[in-house]
């Protein structure tokens, strides 16, 4: 396997990861978890491009409803691995 069809097969490994949203009281709670329902711990949580914070060891990051826009991209970091959600 070449270079590049170990890049291609990373991207769509990358799909298996999904990102949950879930508003509760003042917070925003994103969760990060796998196709088999697993929470990954240390992803990198980026809103609009700009770095908001890591999942712990239970695949969460809560973060305060008045610190984030309304709108915007939610993006999942780990590795080569992504996620992308519309908010």
């Amino acid at each position: 396997m070449n270079f590049l069809d170990e890049l291609n097969e990373a991207f769509t490994e990358g799909s298996r990861m999904e990102i949950k949203i879930r508003k509760k009281e003042n917070n925003i709670i994103f969760k990060v978890i796998d196709r088999d329902n697993k929470e990954i711990s240390g992803v990198k949580i980026f809103f609009n491009n700009a770095l908001i914070g890591k999942t712990d060891n239970k695949g969460c990051l809560i973060i305060g409803r008045d610190n984030i826009p309304k709108k915007g991209v939610v993006k999942a970091v780990i590795g080569l691995y992504s996620a992308k959600k519309i908010l």
